[in-house]
């Protein structure tokens, strides 16, 4: 018995494969993975062609594809490898749909735009699941209120998002998410099992500047030629560290991160 979402053919092949609930796009790769899928299938559609007569071209190309494999491609359910891209013209070319392909018809500067133009908002959606309860309540801790995140008020010719330019409260996520991802937060993070932006926004309230940014102001004054920076940073960070609060936990409870 084939599935409801498949078309079988008398001789039992499977003709066309359809996923019954596409999935909705949460990431800007799944976004491309989607236009890709619907743009491949408006071109099968167009030159009549059959989803096995794809996958049949795409084994001639070296691909293991099967009906089914070129149906969750057309839905976005299967990303294509980065190889399966560049042959992808070759294959539709082979499978009919045109006598020459480039990857610019598979990749056409509409297809770009509508990405451009949605990619923003989905990557901002997923920057805010990032602010999760424990994020919440470490800002609460830390500096006595909730992350204020930036509020978007629409996008520009270019399909870039324009922000409303409303007063915000400092300090300004976007800010404290870039300190954490900061050499010294990072390997502080690692050696006192804290999240690296509770570092980061304790050491905004600390110095209005990163951890980084202080231990290099700091070392710089103290480093001469006859020192060694590497040394003269760590000592210093290590004094920053203790000038913050943190001390090194051991390590029964350095796997507990992000507190």
């Amino acid at each position: 018995m084939p599935a409801e979402n498949e078309t079988i053919s008398t001789s039992g092949a499977i003709l066309c494969y359809n996923p019954t609930m596409p999935p909705r796009p949460t990431t800007p790769a799944d976004l491309l993975a989607k236009l890709i899928g619907e743009h491949i299938k408006r071109l099968r559609m167009a030159a009549g062609r059959r989803q096995g007569d794809v996958a049949q071209a795409a084994k001639q190309q070296g691909l293991n594809w099967t009906a089914s494999t070129v149906g969750s491609i057309e839905t976005g359910f299967r990303r294509l490898a980065t190889h399966e891209l560049l042959v992808l013209p070759l294959v539709l070319a082979e499978a009919g749909l045109a006598q020459h392909l480039r990857l610019e018809d598979v990749l056409p500067d509409s297809l770009v735009s509508e990405w451009m133009r949605t990619r923003y908002q989905l990557a901002r959606q997923e920057a805010l699941q990032r602010w999760d309860k424990t994020e919440k309540k470490m800002w609460l801790e830390e500096v006595g209120h909730e992350p204020d995140l930036p509020k978007m008020a629409g996008e520009d010719a270019d399909g870039h998002p324009i922000y409303a330019e409303t007063k915000r409260r400092e300090p300004l996520p976007e800010i404290i998410d870039r300190w954490g991802d900061g050499e010294a937060e990072l390997a502080a993070a690692d050696a006192l099992g804290v999240h690296p932006r509770r570092i980061a926004l304790r050491s905004w309230r600390m110095w209005k500047r990163s951890l980084s940014q202080e231990r290099d102001r700091r070392a710089a004054a103290q480093i001469t030629a006859e020192m060694d920076a590497g040394a003269v940073r760590g000592h210093v960070t290590r004094s920053l560290l203790r000038e913050l609060g943190f001390k090194k936990k051991s390590k029964s409870t350095r796997s507990r991160k992000g507190g």
